[in-house]
C-alpha cells in the first residue's frame, strides 16, 4: 500500500508540510537530528525527529536532505492518521502506540519509539 500520494500535503516537502500542521496544531517545530554512517564514498544518513515528546525514525538515505524527508514522512503520517492527537496520558498512550505501530508497519525500515 502507497501512502505518500494520498497523504502528502499541498507542498512538495514533508518537512514543509510537517511543520505547516506542526504550527497550525500549535505544537512545537519538529526537530531533527541526523547521523552518517558508511563510508566517505557511500554514506548513509538516517534521521530522526522528535515533535511533541514523540521520535518518528526514518529509513537510510542517501542524502541528509532525503533521511530528513524520509522521517518527516512518518510523522506526518502518523500525525495525520492519529488526528493530531498526541497526549502523554497514562490511559491514553497505549492506543496511541498502537496506532502508530498498525500505521507504520507496511513502511519498509520504519520505527517509531515512546519513551
Amino acid at each position: 500500500m502507497d501512502l505518500y500520494p494520498l497523504i502528502q500535503g499541498d507542498s512538495d516537502s514533508f518537512k514543509t508540510s510537517l511543520m505547516e500542521l506542526t504550527e497550525r496544531e500549535g505544537f512545537h517545530k519538529p526537530t531533527y537530528k541526523t547521523m552518517q554512517a558508511g563510508s566517505l564514498y557511500m554514506p548513509t544518513f538516517f534521521s530522526t525527529l522528535e515533535v511533541e515528546g514523540v521520535e518518528f525514525h526514518g529509513k537510510g538515505c542517501r542524502s541528509k536532505k532525503e533521511a530528513e524527508e524520509d522521517a518527516a514522512n512518518i510523522a506526518y503520517i502518523a500525525l495525520k492518521e492519529c488526528k493530531l492527537f498526541i497526549c502523554t496520558s497514562p490511559i491514553l498512550l497505549p492506543c496511541i502506540r498502537t496506532t502508530l505501530r498498525y500505521i507504520t508497519k507496511n513502511l519498509t525500515s520504519i520505527s517509531v519509539y515512546f519513551e
